[in-house]
């Protein structure tokens, strides 16, 4: 079957079950949510060794071109 009509009858069987559904919708939202707390505990003490030129203001540069 065509994936337009694979998602289709993947949405008429979550409604069809809503506890299901709400099931998979927080264990989704749990995962990914544990997923990005994982990744900035690990990249935040790589994070504090970066040498930067001015730690304490971040530089924003903004290139304009004359057409």
């Amino acid at each position: 079957m065509p994936l337009p009509n694979e998602l289709v009858n993947a949405f008429r069987m979550l409604r069809r079950s809503p506890g299901y559904a709400l099931t998979c919708i927080a264990v989704l939202a749990l995962g990914i949510g544990a997923n990005a707390a994982i990744a900035i505990l690990a990249i935040s003490p790589v994070a504090l060794y970066v040498p930067l030129r001015r730690a304490t203001a971040v530089d924003c540069t903004v290139a304009l071109r004359e057409e």
